[in-house]
This record gives structure tokens, sequence and C-alpha cells, in this order.
């Protein structure tokens, strides 16, 4: 007797040659889940966001089932801070890091954007207090030190003004603190302009708490018109100057207003003093400070007296990019070879003794659990540790460099990225290739490994790569690898959901909702071969029916869905084309507006190959044997399963008898 049992199927593995494939596995398997050796199809895309924009949608974060942020760029990254209140959603790569706010930031932009922001981060005062002191009949004196912080609306507090000098005076006396600055501004006058070659250089009415690479938007300059508009700041050669990049043969004469594009947020002052004249021990005053001035005659026991904690609470950099959320309310980025971290859950704060330098560039990090995985153009790092301020940085010996920013990702206990030879996972005690008995670098460089990027839903590592083929690594079931076809612009996965969203065609969608219809698994085993040539002359495939009565259920809502959005495509457009009527490329020449209809049933084809050639090819029934061709004789054969339910076992042999006993 000559007969097969397949029961547990594999993945593929793109190194081996068909012939040298496990007994299980497989030379392809697209659009399928290989959960306990089952053969499932994966279920299709659900739209769940359309937004009428013009451009593609090439970064996007869910805020909730009704609202995503998108923008047309790459690379920008939006975590939600940790924090309580109001959900708030930081984010880079889009300019400065910016922080906003459902409320604030919808309705979205016509980009997908939101429609506002805020600075990330609250500045320091650059004008330390002047502290005088009236009255007073005690005989005791005190020696006191003065400082100021900035305070928003949202409870974010920022570091010290300068301190004032040291005074001594009655303790009951008033202590008259004036000088102070207002809340940092957000635009004001052009008082004076001066150019080089190459630069303008704005003398501001005020200091103006403005960074390199800020960008400011100037009106209303006269004689020099041509600084009026939109600029990236290129300098700041002092507090109440800026220089921008700009040839022009004008001249200023007069007037000019500046504003920020992003602005800070609202801000009150709280005021500190030392009772000792140390520093080491300034205690709060008084809060919600409006005036530039305060008349303080509380004595040591009547202050609040809660102890400065925000010294070194610095906005982040203007050209940090890369932001990711760590487990212990830290979030991190990066600009150059420098990392960046913030102060646990204080996302506005970030010190700058936090802050990691990298032997070579950092090309993207990521994080898992409190430690942060770190993909240079050199050496692999892991900073490891539960807090900013004691990370140890742990650099791997091995030289494999990252070669593609979208690919670096976090997977639990690691983070992968794709490097030239393969897929690198690097974690607190090693650096290693996770990919090598999957892939050689053939195989590998086939795939195009500075196109990936990468996701992680916490059981599948998805690799989308540039010809629209996702590679899907199952972690926790054997780790077999499959794949399916999907084009994508950009993509993430929602830690609230573990949904794994992608944009493609100005379309937000969920990769597998499960309640959506299946897609046609196809998955083509390795080629055996046999010690002698065999006529094989039945089949039987034996699938779940409870799952294709479910199946079933799914066709038929998607189609009634697609028939329901026709009516709508219908009765709103008419039904008819035109010259001009999309954009170029949007959609096939000769196309439709209208959404196809899916196919209403659940069936199970099987293909049979000898010699690599096809031999046998139908659609069968659950349990029902088949015949297949006689008049053959082959040492070498494969077979294909291409279906849209949960196929359990398919069973070959040379007689219809043999196959009832296999």
């Amino acid at each position: 007797m000559t007969a097969l049992r397949i029961t547990n199927f594999g993945g593929i593995v793109p190194r081996l040659a068909n012939r040298a494939l496990g007994q299980n596995g497989a030379r392809s398997a697209a659009n399928c889940t290989l959960l306990s050796g089952e053969l499932r199809p994966m279920r299709k895309p659900k739209k769940v966001y359309e937004p009428a924009l013009a451009s593609a949608l090439k970064s996007i974060f869910r805020v909730d089932d009704t609202t995503f942020f998108c923008w047309p760029t790459e690379f920008v990254q939006m975590v939600r801070a940790p924090i309580e209140g109001e959900a708030r959603f930081c984010y880079t790569g889009d300019g400065i890091p910016k922080v906003t706010t459902k409320a604030i930031g919808t309705p979205v932009n016509s980009s997908g954007t939101p429609s506002a922001s805020l600075s990330l981060g609250i500045p320091s005062p650059i004008v330390a207090p002047f502290v005088g002191t009236s009255g007073g009949v005690s005989a005791v004196n005190a020696s006191r030190l003065y400082a100021y912080t900035f305070y928003s609306d949202n409870n974010e507090e920022s570091s010290f003004s300068p301190v004032s000098s040291l005074l001594t005076g009655k303790v009951d006396a008033s202590w008259n603190i004036t000088g102070m600055e207002p809340s940092p501004a957000n635009s004001g006058t052009v008082t004076a302009i001066t150019k080089t070659a190459t630069t303008v250089t704005l003398t501001l009415n005020t200091n103006h708490y403005l960074r390199v690479d800020d960008l400011v938007t100037i009106a209303g300059v006269a004689g020099m018109t041509d600084v009026n508009g939109a600029w990236n700041i290129a300098s700041v050669p002092g507090n109440s100057q800026i220089t921008i990049n700009l040839v022009t043969s004008q001249t200023y004469t007069s007037g000019g207003a500046w504003t920020r594009a992003v602005p800070w947020g609202n801000c009150k002052k709280r005021l500190y003093r030392t009772s000792s004249g140390t520093k080491a021990d300034f205690q709060l005053v008084a809060i919600d400070i409006t005036t530039t001035t305060y008349a303080d005659s509380l004595t040591d026991l009547q202050i609040p007296g809660d102890s400065a904690v925000s010294d070194g609470w610095v906005p982040p950099p203007s050209n940090m990019v890369g932001l990711v959320s760590l487990s212990n309310g830290v979030l991190a980025g990066y600009y150059g070879n420098t990392v960046c971290m913030s102060e646990p859950y204080q996302p506005h704060a970030w010190p700058t003794k936090y802050r990691k330098k990298m032997s070579g560039d950092i090309v993207g990090i990521a994080a898992f659990d409190t430690n942060l995985g770190v993909a240079t153009t050199g050496l692999p790092v892991v900073l490891a540790g539960s807090d900013p301020d004691q990370m140890l940085p742990i650099k791997h010996s091995k030289p494999l460099p990252c070669v593609a920013r979208a690919s670096v990702c976090g997977v639990g206990d690691g983070v992968v990225y794709a490097s030239k030879n393969g897929l690198v996972k690097i974690d607190i005690s090693s650096a290693s290739m996770y990919t090598s008995e999957l892939f050689g670098p053939e195989e590998w460089n086939k795939i195009v490994p500075a196109s990936i990027k990468a996701a992680f839903d916490g059981t599948k590592i998805y690799l989308s790569t540039v010809a629209g083929i996702i590679y899907i690594f199952n972690t926790i079931e054997g780790g077999a690898l499959t794949t399916t076809n999907q084009y994508i612009d950009g993509m993430y996965v929602d830690t609230a959901t573990s949904d794994l969203f992608f944009a493609y065609q100005r379309k937000v969608n969920v990769l597998e909702s499960f309640t959506s219809a299946p897609m046609t698994a196809d998955w083509w085993g390795r080629e055996f071969v046999l010690d002698k040539p065999v006529n094989f002359g039945a089949v039987k495939l034996e699938y779940d029916m409870d799952y294709a009565i479910d199946a079933a259920a799914a066709i038929a809502q998607e189609q009634a869905d697609a028939i329901a959005s026709n009516v709508t495509k219908i009765t709103t457009i008419g039904g008819r084309g035109g010259i001009g009527a999309s954009a170029i490329n949007a959609r096939p020449i000769n196309g439709s507006f209208l959404d196809p209809i899916p196919s209403s049933q659940v069936s199970v084809s099987f293909s049979f190959y000898a010699k690599e050639k096809l031999i046998y090819s139908a659609v069968l029934q659950n349990g029902v044997g088949a015949v297949m061709p006689s008049g053959y004789k082959s040492d070498t054969f494969s077979i294909r399963i291409q279906g849209n339910t949960q196929v359990k076992a398919v069973v070959i042999a040379d007689t219809p008898k043999n196959l009832k006993d296999a």
C-alpha cells in the first residue's frame, strides 16, 4: 500500500530547496494561519477609516474607534502620554516634537494630520528674579534664594529659572520679587533686521523662547519683504534674536510681527525659595502667579513647602525623532547618535542627564519592557534598566548594522531590525540573526531588506516588503513562517487592541478582521521523492464544517455590504465614468468605482503535481474521496491546497481502497 496523510501543515523556509523541506514543509503558504497544524485561511482586511484626502497615508495612529491621525510622510511616530486625565498624544517626525489631544486635534486637516497641537515640553524661564525686602520688625534674619518655574494648564512644570542673588533680611519682612518672565512667548514684533550674504537676523521685542528648527511665521515687514513667510530657524544668536537662511538684496525699513507655528502651552508661574540659603532645599511658596511680581510675606510654616522636583526638566531637542514608549512611563527618542529619555510619567520633561551617546549614528529605536533597543549604522546597543538615570548601555560586539529604519520593532523580549543578511534580534544578553534558519543571505536580499517595514502584535512579527508581500512569523506556534499579499504605505500595531492597522491608497484597514470573510489560503507543499515511481490515484480532504458554516455567513455578509455600498455609489455618481474623473494612477483605465461582488461559495481546491507538472485539479467535498488520473507514474510529487475554509488533513493513495485505510 502506498498512501500519505498530511495533518500538520508547516510553513515556508525560503533558504531550502523544495526537496529539502521538512516532511510537512511548504514551498508557499499564503493567506493562511498554521495553528495546531491545521490549515486555516486568514480573514480579509477590513476598511476602518477612509478620509477624503488627496495624498497617500504613510503614518497612522488610532485614537479611538472613530478617530485616526494620519500623515502623508513616513516615520511620524505617535504614542499616548502615560498620564492620567484627558488622553494626550505625543509625536515626532512632523517637524518639532509635539503633543495634541482629540479635542484640539480634530477635525483633522485636509492631509489627515491633527488640526492643532502644542510644542512638547515647557521651556525654562531665562531671566532670574530680583529680590528686595521692606518692613519687618523681627530680630531674626533669614538668608534666601528665590527661583520660579513655568507651570502649564496641563500640569506640566518647567525647570528652574536662574536663581536670584542671595539676600538676607528680616523673617517677617515683605520679600518683594520682581522681574519674573511672563509666559513663554508665542508671538511678538520685529524691531530690527540685519543680513549677511546668506542669512538674515531678526531682533524681536521680547525673549522669544524659539529654538533651532522651530517654524516661525514672519509678516508685515516693510522694505525687506522677502522675509515675510514661514521659516525654520537656522540659529539663535540671542534670547531676542533669530537667524534664518535667506539671500536677499532688499533693505529693512520698518515693522514686522512673528508667530510660532506650534505654540507653547499656556503657562502660569510657581515660586520657590530656600530657607537655609543653599540651592538644595528649594520649597514651594506660591502657585498660579500670572504677573511678573510677587510679595512674599509667609513664614516657613505658612508656605506650602513642597520640595522642588523639576530641576533639569527641559523640552526634548527640537530635532528629536523616533518616539517610543517604555513600560515604566518613560518616553524615548533620538537625534543623530544620541538617545533621549523623559522623566518617568512626565512626558514633557527630558533631562539632559538622561541622554546617551552611541558610537554610530542611530537608525531606529524600539522598546521592550523597560529596556530600549538601539539599531545603528554599526554595533547594536541595548539600554537596560528601569530608571532612565541608571540605564546601562550594553554594546553587542557583532557588526550588524541596520538598513531599514521602519524595520526596527520591539517584539516583547527584544528588538528586531533588518540587516543586509537577515532579520537581527537584540536583547539584553545577545545579538543574533533571528531568520538564519529561514533565510539565507541570497534569499533575504531578494526581498530588498532596505524596504522592510516591521510590526509586532504580541504573537506575530509582520515584515512588509516593497513587492507587496508580507512575511508573517508566528512566534508562539512553532515559529511557522507564512505570507500574505498586500501592498502597504504605512502600518502600526495599536497597543490597546493588538490590531495591525495599515494604510494603502488613502484608506486605513485592519489587516485581519475576525468579522470579515475568509481569504483564499494557498498552501503548496514540499516536493516528495519516492524510492520508486507510483501512480497516486485517489485523494480525500477533511475540513472543519463548523468553520465552513461560519465562513459562509461571513461571505454572505460581505456580499450584502458590497451590494449596499454599490447602490450608494451608483446613486451618488450615477454609474458614469469620464476623462479626468480620478487622479492619475488612482484607478485602472476603464475600471470601476464599484466594489467587486465576492464569491458566495465555501470551497477547497486540490491540485496534484508529478515532476512539477499539473496532473489533477478539482474542488473537493469534505470527506469524499476522488479519483485522480491513471496512466502515469512518478517518483516525485507535490500537492497544493487552495480554499477559504479550515482544512484538517489531506490524504492521497495509489488506490481508492488504500485511501480508506490510510
